[in-house]
């Protein structure tokens, strides 16, 4: 049975909701962990397996399967229902675990990531639709910031768990753990979700789109990755697949991303100035330990402590206000969220030096974490307030999708700046790559330097990014329906 959102209690953890908030959050805590805890057993599957020069695929595999097949999955939410998409996806993720964690070579577990991180997409979409569909409006919020905060605590200790786990049990058992977590929510809300609509139309499988979605979204990532002689043909590539899309979408009737759900104020808005805030400080703060550690002269463990300040910031500022917007204007709070973000990022500018004060650094990616969570979780509430239940997989799936498309090419853009910065400085990016490989290296102060000013610049993409998530904000402030 589903639980109806007018009848719900004023709880998350009550008697009827329990249920299904524990295997919400429970799916999205396996997509956060197996999106951040391979990083850390990589050196033990390349021990066992070998096979080195695709290693790195099996992180890349997973996000990028997930960033496209979170669309895909919202038409099969909008015609499925949630209750049958969430049992597809415990079934899809706990058997591709099973088969991540049985691989005999890397290029068998490259393939069963793939196919985990299409569960990984299955997983946003459904969590965040039984948001809209399943919790009373006063609990959004809350829902939204509980949430938030299951993937900071998965930012957190994903890592040092997965460790943890290969140096007992070996790097397999850091994909079996994924299973009785599914068995948990299976067994908590196998029937707890609302099922297929009355007014669902039939599913129809948009294959041309899918295929335009997918190269897009594989083109463009591959030419902001480098800034080479290939990456303004790439560029173009991405800007002719786009347009191909955009003229598929005039021309199907049911494509799989459509365009009153991407395109249309004031759900364009959203998108927009969700993805800026989220891919601008997060994809900033990817290349934070490389400043640390190499930049600022600290070990890796201050370095990989690093990441903790913005995950806890961005936790903090979700739940936080998630009861503030029970009595407030999601598109104003969001829009005043953008000041606390924006001078944090500006500051970095003036301040990044091989001597800048490391708790001042911290402070930086503490400030934007709550910035981070006050805007996204403020966006989301307004998303699902303004949105047609029959529509709420497929306007989730949008946003979900351009949030991690920013997020992906923010970090590339940064990674890209720091890494032509120290090129030209240097001559030798080979210690750079070392150091994000994870590799203890020592690092020149020339080599230093330019690692730092290749950082404060990508303080300049995410400031420009930011602004103009900041902008949209308040166009959507000022024009968002009552």
């Amino acid at each position: 049975m589903s639980v109806p959102a007018q009848l719900g209690p004023n709880r998350l953890l009550g008697r009827d909701l329990a249920p299904v908030t524990i295997a919400s959050l429970s799916t999205i805590a396996l997509a956060a962990f197996d999106g951040v805890a391979v990083i850390a057993i990589l050196p033990g599957i390349t021990g066992d397996l070998g096979d080195v020069g695709f290693i790195t695929w099996v992180i890349t595999g997973f996000l990028v399967a997930s960033t496209v097949s979170v669309v895909v999955a919202g038409p099969v939410v909008d015609a499925l229902g949630v209750r049958t998409t969430f049992r597809a996806t415990l079934v899809l993720f706990g058997a591709s675990s099973v088969a991540c964690a049985l691989a005999p070579n890397v290029a068998v577990l490259v393939a069963f990531r793939v196919v985990q991180g299409v569960g990984g997409g299955l997983v946003l979409a459904v969590a965040l639709a039984a948001v809209g569909l399943v919790y009373p409006q006063d609990l959004v919020p809350r829902a939204f910031a509980a949430i938030s905060a299951v993937w900071g605590v998965m930012a957190i200790v994903g890592p040092a768990v997965a460790a943890g786990l290969d140096a007992v049990a070996g790097w397999r058992a850091v994909f079996l753990v994924n299973v009785p977590l599914c068995v948990t929510a299976a067994v908590l809300a196998w029937n707890r979700f609302p099922g297929r609509r009355a007014d669902a139309s039939a599913l129809r499988f948009d294959g041309k789109g899918i295929t335009l979605v997918a190269a897009f979204t594989v083109v463009s990532l591959a030419g902001l990755s480098a800034f080479t002689r290939w990456s303004v043909a790439a560029l173009a590539g991405a800007v002719v697949l786009a347009a191909a899309y955009w003229w598929h979408t005039g021309r199907t009737e049911h494509p799989v991303l459509e365009r009153r759900y991407f395109a249309r104020m004031p759900l364009s808005a959203v998108h927009v100035a969700s993805a800026a805030v989220f891919g601008g400080c997060l994809g900033l703060n990817a290349y934070l330990p490389l400043y640390v550690q190499a930049g600022l002269d600290h070990s890796s463990g201050v370095a990989a402590a690093s990441v903790l300040f913005l995950s806890i910031g961005w936790s903090g500022g979700s739940i936080g206000v998630s009861r503030l917007l029970t009595r407030a204007d999601p598109a104003d709070v969001a829009a005043y969220g953008f000041l606390a973000i924006l001078p944090a990022v500006a500051l970095g500018l003036a301040v990044i030096d091989v001597h800048t004060s490391l708790a001042l650094v911290w402070g930086m990616a503490l400030v934007q974490g709550l910035g981070v969570g006050v805007v996204s979780t403020s966006l989301l509430t307004f998303l699902q307030r303004h949105v047609e239940a029959s529509g709420m997989g497929r306007a989730n799936a949008a946003h979900q999708y351009a949030r991690n498309l920013a997020y992906t090419y923010c970090a590339a853009l940064v990674g890209a700046g720091v890494l032509l910065v120290v090129q030209r400085r240097v001559g030798d990016v080979d210690a750079v790559r070392d150091l994000l490989a994870g590799d203890e290296v020592e690092t020149g102060a020339e080599t230093a330097r330019a690692i730092a000013d290749g950082f404060r610049w990508g303080h300049a993409t995410a400031l420009a990014v930011v602004a103009l998530g900041a902008a949209v904000a308040v166009v959507l402030r000022r024009r968002a329906p009552g």
